[in-house]
Formats: structure tokens, sequence, C-alpha cells
């Protein structure tokens, strides 16, 4: 079959691409080197829906967080995965983290951010009083939320297939080939996918995936970051 789209990564980018594709009478495929989707950097990641403070003014991810925030509520409605609207707070606990986040105060404003509150030691302990009595300030986000990031993926996926969109995983893309209008994907196992278009969502082997075919020569350097799961039924700080 001569596909007009083959997405590479089923990934929440990947998905998501997947997705809105599915809405246009194209025949797509959503290709994964895993056995199962969500098994790249989307397992592991933060889950945070982002307000639009931390990206600078009219570049193009600044626009893309701001337009993705005020299109959750709606993906949710139709989707129905764990999401949660329940906003995001910075504290600083010095008097240079505090001029920091009023930088990010700034920069939300630049980008369009409703109801943001830069906020006292006070107001920021009236918000969760679960902080250290060190903090000294901090920042109000309203808008930014939480996602559970296995079943959004799934149910992007999901609602792809049932509009339509073919699902190959356990394909690891090594090479692709253009010739006659439309490009020859390869697997390490030797099976073969043929497709007008391809984009690549391939996560940490974007780089791989992109010199496979020729284009962008450029490195991903991974990073890691640290989440700290805090108890809701411990004590409050000591008063």
């Amino acid at each position: 079959m001569l596909y007009d789209v083959a997405i590479i990564g089923a990934g929440a980018s990947g998905a998501a691409t997947a997705r809105e594709l599915s809405r246009y009478r194209l025949k797509t495929i959503l290709i994964e080197s895993a056995r199962e989707v969500c098994a790249g950097v989307s397992k592991a990641n933060s889950g945070i829906v982002h307000a639009g403070f931390h990206h600078t003014p009219g570049t193009l991810k600044s626009r893309l967080e701001m337009r993705g925030n005020f299109l959750f509520d709606k993906l949710h409605a139709e989707l129905h995965f764990p999401y949660l609207r329940c906003g995001i707070l910075t504290a600083a606990y010095s008097t240079e983290e505090m001029e920091s986040v009023k930088s990010l105060y700034q920069r939300g404003l630049a980008n369009g951010v409703r109801e943001m509150e830069l906020c006292s030691k006070e107001r920021m302990l009236e918000l969760e009083e679960k902080l250290c009595d060190t903090v000294v300030g901090g920042l109000f986000a309203p808008n930014s939320g939480t996602v559970e990031p296995y079943n959004y993926v799934f149910s992007l996926v999901e609602s792809s297939c049932l509009n339509g969109v073919h699902l190959a995983c356990d394909f690891k893309v090594v090479s692709g080939t253009y010739h006659d209008g439309h490009w020859q994907i390869s697997s390490d196992k030797g099976d073969q996918i043929t497709a007008k278009f391809v984009v690549n969502a391939a996560g940490l082997c974007a780089d791989e995936v992109s010199r496979a075919f020729g284009a962008e020569d450029f490195t991903i350097t991974a990073r890691k970051g640290e989440e700290y799961l805090l108890d809701r039924n411990s004590p409050a700080r000591p008063t």
C-alpha cells in the first residue's frame, strides 16, 4: 500500500499528528520502533501543560505552547484522558531567584498568558501551606495543568486508529530512500513501508531518523530532569 503520510514515532507528538491527520481523507500510518506506543521519552515526562511563560516571546515554541494550552480543554472533552487544570507555582527562595521569577512573569505577559499572579511570601503560603516558610515569593499561573502521559498518548492513538490511521509497532526505521514520488521506508528486519510524505516525530532518535533519510544533520543531546513526588497526606509545615 502507498500511504499519503508516514509518521515515525508514536509518542505524544507523533500520536497528536496522527490524530489531526485522521480528520482528512488521507492514508496515514503511525510507525513505532517499540512493541507498544508511548515507549520512549513520552512515557516518563512530567506531564505538565505549560502556561506559556517559559519561552521567548515571538518564537515558534512560545506560540505553540500558548495554543497547545488553550486546546487542552477541548481535547480532554473529546478523548477523556486524565487531565487537571490545577495551576502551577514557581517558588523563589532568595532575592536573586525572585528576580528570575519576575522575568518569567514579564515574559508570560508578553506571551499573552492570562490570570498570572506575582505573589508575595504570604500569598505563596496561602496557595500552598506546605511550602517551606523560607520562601520569599513566587509566580502563580492558574492556566497550567497536568496530564497523565500514558493515557494521553493511548487516547490519541486509539482515536487515530478508529478514524482509519494504521499502526505499525516493532518497526525500527533504518533507512529512507526517495524515488518515483514516494519514500521507501525500511526497518531493521527488512520490512518496508512506502509513503508520499514522512513526518519525523522520533523523539530522542529524531537525529538518527533524519540522517537515515538524508535530511538535516543534527545531534540531540539528551538530558534528565528530576521530579519529586510529595505525599499529600504529610503534615503541613510547622507554624
